[in-house]
């Protein structure tokens, strides 16, 4: 994913990424969501709910706290919740 790009919008050549105010930015180094979490290490760097450490939301299919799941315990009871 190119942020910018891939939004639409017209990003020069050579810029991997626009910062909000259009200068060109690095996106593994620019926090996008600001969240406090770089693209180099957040999953989602145009979701500030997404981050390393998040509330992970319990079967959303989201993977809020970056560890690569989401938390879903199986319904052992089989009553759907």
């Amino acid at each position: 994913m190119v942020p910018g790009r891939d939004a639409g919008l017209d990003v020069p050549d050579g810029c991997a990424a626009l910062r909000p105010n259009g200068e060109c930015a690095d996106p593994r180094t620019y926090d996008f969501d600001a969240d406090g979490y770089t693209a180099d290490v957040d999953r989602d760097d145009h979701d500030d709910h997404a981050y390393p450490g998040a509330p992970e939301i319990r079967c959303n299919r989201l993977d809020e706290d970056c560890d690569g799941s989401d938390f879903c315990p199986a319904d052992a009871d089989g009553d759907g919740y």
